[in-house]
């Protein structure tokens, strides 16, 4: 992976103009440096009056998924009609933009995580922890305060509804991290979701999103009753498509190996129709992908109308909330998508996008690109929107901001600053100076450099991007583009002395704000993973956090670590709260071709890991494609605060099936391989060892000969050696207080899975009791739900045939358990229903947690 960094810069200059010399592509649409031509609307004083200063505001903070700039209905021409729009159709967001204020440079970050990570704690990304959606790099260190914990400071009731891409392990979760109130769906499951819920599992009824904000209506509620002031963060996952892989509920039979426009996104009837028929008369017909993802885009809209409803009915709420609307990263163009159609979704003209950063290169640079990355103005620049108390309604601000500066703004406005919270150095700046009628920028905010950065998997695209932050300079302020164009393109490129002046500006800045994102105590370090954190029970602890591995023969696949060859080891960090026995179970993908490969978890300090002395567990992979091991026990001590012990996995050997005999290497054929996602670690208080024998102990579980010899050493390593267990399938069986096999453990159902869950119907509408959904929404869920019944129904039948030849017959739990797994990507080797683990899918192995 490499690291580029881009930046934006907002300073009085003045520079060329132009447009293209052949006329516009699109009548109406950008040209050039010329920007479209859209609707006018009047700016007006602001709706709702200005609070007075005894009493605090309440804050709904709504950060969609992939929402890129032009996704607006009024950021597009006009239709056939004159009146509505030829692209997006977003009445309520329409509304909202002329009941409050938006502002049009503003910029997110290259993708979701990072996005997330910087609205949350208000700072650049990097600084934090948070790198990347991947890699170990999603989640932002332990010290980091949220956005939650900031306002619970300053007496706020806080809720997370929705997405939660920033750790999926305990402690990193959003219960732990300053919210009163979570709610957090299983990923891109559009109907009947089952939520956690605080973090129990909780079976909802109905559309994912209308599902959210019936509960989140109900949170607003109970809080106006209690006269308690609220902060919510509702993070939905429209508009993201559904990744390759995963069942689209609203076209089960979609080529979704194709990754066509027909399974790319959750756009089911009847909004299909209603933007089909909307746009009958244009030119040209509306490309499919731009098609199904404008209804997709249609009915979140509508979802949003109904929480802006709610508010708007409670005299409470509608005087005192402020909305603040924007996204995580920009928009996903589909790379088919012509130039035309291109431009239909992007009107602004922008270059770049979420998934491909080559425009720049080919269209301005007019260089070769020669990898993708995730970059540029289209992958950036977002809405912003901000109604409420004071602010002016319909007005529009070009000022420069990020999404580091919303934290920091909505802190102003809710007095958080006079409680002197606890957190780390705010990146962002607080833009509450210009929601006021009148409001005008201070000093910085007319002078201001950001920075952030951008994704690659090519190191030669670096020098690319280094010409793009020296000759495609962006937007320096209207002050130097007479014709009112902000894009970064060709035409606006600052050219001689001047250009040249800036450009060694830029240098400097980005040289400093790179040194100093280097020296803060949280960039680039991957989470700790908690062991027990809030008496929990069980712990994921995800591969793709290692904070070493063999370089040379392994990488990071996703959320894998890829073992090859004899020696390859990775560790992570922990922090273990709950002494005692746990469990140890590790879930893989593998194909191994008869060639068994033997592993070593070692826990301890580096040293102890180093020296061979650390507590360890052997155990051997024999399955292929994607499944579970059942390791054994080991016993953790509690660390001390700071003080992370390591666990590290070693291959030690590979195994020839037929006759036992080690090989030096994997086969040179390149499709065997082992990639190891999670260790998933179970609290089991009521396992005892079976015997004294220490050194036995550690001999029976030895692969090695050099272990073995350890194994036999004097008493002063027996402490260490007395948490090591046998994981042999017979050991653990007679181990086990309930005498299961290895085998039997991996498969069974999680112990603790919730009764209602064996009664779930899928026949069952849903319920919302504090919303009115509309009729499109209630068309919607009957359609949606009568086509994953049938799939359902199907799961159900192949999964009771494979069940009944395998066993027999299955139990009403077995088989309850068989379809959650079906539906929601659980793996076997759970244990527990508890913070169930989702690996990646093969072959492509795209996880529900990773926003591709």
């Amino acid at each position: 992976m490499t690291l580029l960094i881009l930046a934006w810069q907002a300073t009085a200059a003045v520079a060329g103009r132009g447009h293209g010399k052949k006329g516009p592509l699109i009548e109406g649409y950008a040209d050039g440096c010329l920007p479209p031509k859209l609707a006018s609307w009047q700016a007006g004083p602001p709706r709702t009056p200005q609070l007075p200063g005894s009493q605090k505001p309440n804050f709904v903070v709504i950060q969609l998924d992939d929402w890129g700039f032009d996704d607006i209905g009024l950021l597009h021409p006009r239709g056939p009609d004159g009146v509505s729009s030829a692209g997006a159709q977003t009445p309520n967001i329409d509304k909202l933009m002329k009941a409050g204020m938006s502002f049009t440079n503003f910029y997110a970050s290259p993708l979701c995580a990072m996005g997330r990570a910087q609205l949350l704690t208000g700072r650049d990304f990097p600084r934090t922890g948070n790198l990347f959606n991947t890699y170990g790099y999603d989640a932002f260190s332990l010290s980091e305060a949220t956005m939650g914990d900031v306002m619970q400071q300053a007496g706020y009731t806080t809720a997370h509804y929705g997405k939660w891409h920033n750790g999926r392990a305990s402690g990193y979760e959003p219960w732990s991290r300053g919210f009163n109130e979570s709610w957090l769906p299983s990923e891109y499951v559009h109907l009947d979701n089952l939520m956690r819920h605080n973090g129990k599992y909780v079976q909802t009824k109905g559309l994912m999103e209308p599902a959210l904000v019936d509960r989140m209506v109900n949170f607003m509620q109970r809080q106006q009753q209690a006269k308690q002031p609220v902060l919510i963060y509702y993070a939905p996952y429209a508009v993201h498509g559904i990744p390759v892989g995963i069942p689209n509920p609203s076209k089960p039979n979609a080529s979704k190996d194709n990754y066509g426009p027909d399974g790319a996104y959750f756009n089911p009837e009847p909004y299909l129709s209603m933007v089909r028929q909307q746009l009958q008369g244009l030119p040209k017909p509306t490309d499919e992908w731009n098609l199904r993802f404008w209804a997709f885009l249609a009915y979140f809209d509508d979802v949003l109308g109904q929480l802006f409803n709610a508010v708007a009915a409670s005299p409470w709420l509608a005087s005192s909330t402020y909305i603040v609307l924007t996204s995580d990263n920009g928009a996903d163009i589909p790379p088919t998508l012509t130039p035309y159609h291109r431009l239909r979704r992007m009107p602004s003209g922008m270059l770049g996008d979420k998934s491909d950063i080559c425009e720049y290169i080919t269209r301005v640079l007019h260089r070769k690109c020669e990898s993708t990355g995730a970059g540029g103005e289209g992958a950036l620049r977002t809405p912003l929107v901000v109604a409420g108390p004071g602010v002016p309604a319909g007005a529009v601000s070009d000022t420069l901001l990020n999404l580091a500066d919303i934290l920091p703004t909505v802190a102003q406005l809710a007095g958080a600053a006079a409680v002197n919270s606890q957190h780390q150095a705010w990146s962002g700046r607080s833009f509450a100076n210009l929601l006021v009628p009148g409001g005008v920028e201070d000093a910085v905010q007319q002078d201001r450099v950001l920075f952030t950065l951008a994704v690659s998997t090519e190191r030669k695209l670096c020098a690319q991007v280094w010409d793009v932050m020296t000759q495609l300079l962006p937007d320096l302020g209207p002050d130097r583009l007479t014709n009112g164009s902000h894009i970064e393109a060709e035409c606006n490129k600052v050219q001689g002395k001047l250009g040249e002046q800036i450009a060694a500006n830029f240098d400097a800045a980005a040289r400093w704000w790179w040194g100093d994102v280097l020296a803060e105590p949280n960039s680039f370090n991957k989470p700790v993973y908690q062991v027990g954190w809030q008496a929990d029970n069980t712990t994921n602890i995800e591969m793709e956090g290692a904070v070493a591995f063999q370089r040379g023969s392994m990488s990071v696949v996703g959320s894998y670590i890829n073992f090859t060859q004899p020696g390859d080891y990775a560790c992570v960090k922990a922090q273990v709260h709950r002494p005692g026995w746990h469990q140890v179970i590790t879930m893989y993908q593998s194909r191994l071709y008869g060639l068994l490969p033997a592993f070593k978890l070692s826990v301890g300090q580096h040293t102890q890991i180093q020296a061979g002395t650390a507590t360890s567990l052997s155990f051997t992979l024999t399955k292929d494609g994607s499944s579970a091991n059942f390791n054994g026990w080991l016993l953790l001590n509690r660390t001390a605060t700071g003080k992370p012990i390591e666990l590290c996995t070693q291959l030690i050997s590979i195994a020839n099936i037929t006759d036992g005999s080690n090989v030096a290497n994997r086969p040179d054929n390149s499709s065997w391989y082992v990639l190891i996602s999670n260790t998933r670690l179970i609290a089991d208080p009521k396992y005892k060892p079976h015997r004294n024998s220490l050194a036995a102990d550690a001999a029976d579980g030895a692969t090695t000969a050099s272990e073995a010899a350890y194994a036999s050493r004097g008493s002063a390593n027996k402490q260490q050696q007395a948490s090591a267990v046998p994981a042999s399938a017979s050991e653990a069986a007679s181990a086990s207080p309930d005498s299961v096999s290895a085998q039997q453990r991996v498969s069974a159902v999680p112990s603790g899975m919730p009764e209602s869950l064996l009664h779930y119907s899928m026949e069952q509408p849903g319920v919302y009791k504090n919303i009115q959904p509309s009729p499109a929404l209630q068309e919607m869920e009957r359609l949606v739900r009568a086509a994953e019944l049938t799939a359902s129904k199907a799961r159900n039948s192949a999964a009771a045939r494979s069940s009944s030849a395998a066993a027999g017959g299955s139990t009403a739990r077995e088989q309850a358990w068989r379809e959650l797994q079906a539906r929601f990507k659980w793996g076997d080797g759970q244990g527990v229903f508890d913070s169930l683990y989702g690996q990646c899918d093969a072959p492509a192995r795209v996880c529900r947690a990773t926003c591709t």
